[in-house]
């Protein structure tokens, strides 16, 4: 009353109470404000939220790479209606088009399946600086990285940190690579952005997308160089062009390098993902990376070559 509450906005578990605090009101002469009794908000079971259905509590949805813009646009369209056919909500718009009268009477299924598309879309919509500021954290482990989080079977921890990076946090804030100094991983982090950030559904993915530039490749076997479609020959055949392929790559401009890859296929007379996969397995060791010669750029032209000659090496024929 004294602080001139009009609206109380509460949990239906209220409902049951709010007679007696409607008598309060009165019986102290005052006006009752209006009292709006909100759905619950049930897991994906139509159970009341707990931990066994993934994060509850903000500083856990931190630590796993959610950004504060897509948990308040999704939490406030639990349940209410705002513009039809439009999912995407600045803080702004939500308090211009919010009205009680729009809220559902039904109960609202918290899925993390829409929060993670949510989270997606609003990490595309950050600037490349903005997003190595926000992922940084979870690259080097600081942070919010170090926040407590409730693993599980069914929720995981995310994969964070110089374990999975390689790269550290001194504490003046300087990063530390292998051979690299501070400035060079920043400047190569912000080159990495635009090729991860289509990619990225959380800010700990971060950490794992970037470790190809800064942790040493582990082990690669032959076989996993060779497409299923080609033999080791002319497995050996295609790496040993792609020389010349990442050569020329670095003497063109960025819309003649994205046509290059399909030149080079079709000269060594194979489909284009069989030229790209061996290749991007040689010089990250993995068949999912960032766009390959975004990466390969990333990489620059002598250790781009350098990890080639080494895959080179372990076909024969």
């Amino acid at each position: 009353h004294y602080m001139q509450i009009s609206h109380v906005m509460r949990a239906q578990e209220w409902i049951p109470s709010t007679p007696l605090h409607v008598r309060m009101y009165h019986s102290f002469g005052w006006e009752a404000p209006v009292f709006c009794h909100l759905p619950m908000v049930n897991g994906s079971d139509g159970q009341k939220l707990s931990k066994r259905h993934g994060a509850t509590n903000m500083n856990e949805f931190r630590s796993r790479g959610y950004l504060p813009q897509a948990i308040i646009n999704y939490v406030a369209m639990l349940g209410c209606s705002y513009e039809e056919g439009r999912d995407l909500f600045p803080l702004e718009d939500l308090e211009r088009l919010f009205k009680i009268e729009h809220l559902n009477k039904a109960g609202a299924v918290f899925d993390y399946k829409k929060l993670e598309w949510f989270n997606g879309q609003y990490i595309r919509l950050l600037s490349d600086e903005a997003l190595l500021e926000k992922t940084l954290p979870f690259i080097t482990g600081t942070g919010d990285a170090l926040l407590p989080i409730h693993a599980s079977d069914a929720f995981p921890a995310p994969h964070t940190g110089p374990e999975y990076s390689g790269i550290s946090m001194k504490e003046d804030g300087s990063l530390i690579a292998a051979n690299m100094n501070d400035a060079e991983i920043r400047a190569k982090l912000l080159s990495l952005m635009p090729l991860i950030k289509e990619r990225l559904s959380y800010l700990t993915e971060a950490a794992e997308k970037v470790a190809f530039i800064f942790k040493p490749l582990p082990e690669i076997s032959k076989e996993a160089l060779i497409p299923k479609k080609l033999d080791e020959c002319k497995t050996k055949e295609v790496l040993s062009g792609a020389r010349d392929f990442i050569r020329e790559l670095f003497l063109l401009d960025e819309a003649e390098q994205e046509q290059l890859p399909k030149s080079y296929a079709e000269k060594l007379g194979v489909k284009l993902g069989d030229f790209m996969m061996p290749l991007r397995i040689a010089l990250t060791a993995s068949k999912v990376s960032p766009p390959l010669v975004g990466s390969i750029i990333a990489l620059g032209e002598k250790e781009a070559l350098l990890r080639l000659e080494k895959s080179i090496a372990l076909l024969s024929c």
